[in-house]
């Protein structure tokens, strides 16, 4: 419809209206239209440049006196509260009307709503929710500095617009369109990530504190619950980008710019306090593991892989420390801790191996080649993955990691072992001494000497593939290496411990 009509919308949007005596900006009615969205077709890249870029800044330039009033000494006294602009349905009373999918009023005697958060939505959250549909119109918003302000939409919405989210409760929207403008692989979501994480490390840094016992405490629980909202979000961003997240603690370089190690440990506290950004994050180094043992091993070899094992096992030993923190400082104890640490490994594992995880997705439609006997015609990287995604992907169904691994340090040791037999297996190079070994085992043929049997016939029959990899694993040398390995990730759970300026574990 051209430019002229998104000019129209901005002035419709900043004029006043009555019904029934109310007053109402038009942009308080445009919101109905956007939370209605189901993003089929999504909105313009270039409708947020120009309606919702100008419908942020209404906001802020008519409530900005009177929140600025909510937060001064008679205001904070009387415990006052950050009120966003609603929408019309909401100041109409009639939201239950309005929001898709959710059923009109129904008879007097429904339950009462017990929820703290007053029922409707703001023209904030309507916003988000239609640009939370498309990458492009999320970072059309929030990649964004407008005229005369000093801060970009995405900063100011964690900081001086935080509380204002917390009205309402209708936190999802914003959320999503977070995660939507950090998730991808172009420059603009890393930019969008990494502006996020130091606006956020200020608040990490706030609500993290040594507790009178050297533990790790939350000094300020109302700020950490006004963040709940960000864990998921900001944990499928680090998973996305965690080449940066393995570049901050590790190379010095190719990290998070203006991030430092107490930085990151202190955010992954933050973000693991998710359970689910915890598996996220995790599922995405299990990746990283997988994909460093297959770039290196042909050249590498068994070895030389440990010390391309050691830095992930280092950066491992920060993840799982961060989900460990988070829950003890909730007060959870030591025992809770523990269990839960590992079952949240387990969860990774099985993420990572899932149809939509990077391993899963990777072997996709593997199976079908390998039943066929065309195993030869596969890469090694493709035939490494395949057997790794099938021995972890047995292991977390069977519960074998979780029960035999003693705690976080063993099952990531154990997983490395696995990408690492994958990777030898895949190439195929046994020595004399192993095949000899192996004679009259359900996995090789009857040759003199005998020769393993095609890869899709020895995993097809459990008992023989269990055979095979307990012969797998008696010669190979990575287990020769586990203790170092379990030794980093302890390591740097101690360095968390140092970054965070705490003692008492």
């Amino acid at each position: 419809m051209g430019d002229a009509f998104l000019d129209d919308l901005v002035k419709h949007g900043r004029s006043e209206f009555k019904v029934n005596g109310i007053s109402y900006f038009g942009y308080q009615s445009q919101a109905l239209i956007w939370r209605a969205s189901e993003g089929k077709p999504p909105f313009s890249e270039k409708f947020m440049q120009v309606v919702g870029r100008d419908a942020i800044v209404f906001e802020k330039e008519k409530f900005q006196d009177r929140w600025a009033a909510s937060k001064d000494a008679i205001g904070s006294a009387l415990g006052s509260q950050q009120v966003p602009m609603a929408d019309l349905a909401t100041v109409l009373g009639v939201t239950e009307w309005m929001i898709p999918a959710t059923a009109s009023i129904g008879p007097a005697k429904q339950p009462v709503n017990q929820s703290p958060h007053r029922v409707g939505s703001a023209v904030i959250d309507d916003l988000f929710h239609a640009a939370s549909s498309n990458a492009k119109s999320a970072q059309a918003l929030l990649n964004h500095t407008p005229a005369g302000w000093k801060q970009s939409v995405l900063s100011y919405m964690l900081t001086d617009r935080l509380a204002a989210f917390q009205f309402h409760g209708n936190t999802d929207p914003f959320a999503e369109a977070l995660r939507k403008a950090t998730t991808g692989k172009d420059p603009v979501s890393l930019t969008l990530t990494t502006e996020a994480l130091n606006t956020l490390k200020v608040h990490a840094d706030k609500v993290f504190q040594p507790g009178d016992d050297n533990r790790l405490s939350i000094a300020d629980r109302k700020l950490y619950d006004q963040l709940s909202f960000l864990r998921g979000p900001m944990g499928s961003a680090l998973a996305a980008h965690i080449d940066q997240v393995y570049g901050t603690y590790i190379t010095k370089s190719k990290g998070f710019d203006g991030l430092d190690k107490a930085d990151l440990d202190r955010l992954l506290v933050l973000v693991s306090s998710d359970r689910d950004a915890a598996v996220e994050l995790q599922a995405a180094e299990a990746a990283r593991v997988v994909d460093r043992v297959n770039a290196h091993y042909p050249t590498s070899n068994e070895k030389g892989i440990k010390e391309q094992l050691i830095p992930e096992a280092k950066v491992f030993g920060h993840l799982v420390e961060a989900r460990r923190l988070a829950l003890l400082a909730n007060a959870w104890n030591e025992e809770q801790a523990k269990k839960d640490v590992k079952d949240t490994l387990n969860s990774a594992f099985a993420l990572f191996t899932s149809p939509i995880g990077a391993l899963g997705t990777k072997v996709a439609g593997e199976l079908g080649g390998l039943a066929g006997g065309k195993g030869a015609e596969f890469t090694f990287d493709r035939l490494s993955s395949y057997i790794a995604n099938h021995m972890i992907q047995t292991s977390v169904t069977s519960g074998e990691a979780l029960s035999t691994a003693s705690d976080q340090n063993e099952m990531v040791d154990w997983l490395m072992q696995s990408a690492v037999i994958s990777a030898k297996i895949a190439t195929g190079e046994w020595s004399d001494e192993a095949m000899k070994d192996a004679k009259g085992s359900s996995y090789v043929t009857d040759d003199q000497p005998p020769k393993l049997k095609p890869i899709q016939e020895i995993i097809a029959n459990p008992k023989t593939f269990d055979d095979f990899m307990e012969w797998a694993r008696r010669h190979s040398t990575i287990e020769s290496t586990s203790n170092e390995l379990a030794n980093t990730v302890h390591t740097a759970r101690d360095k968390t411990h140092d970054n965070l300026n705490i003692t008492g574990y």
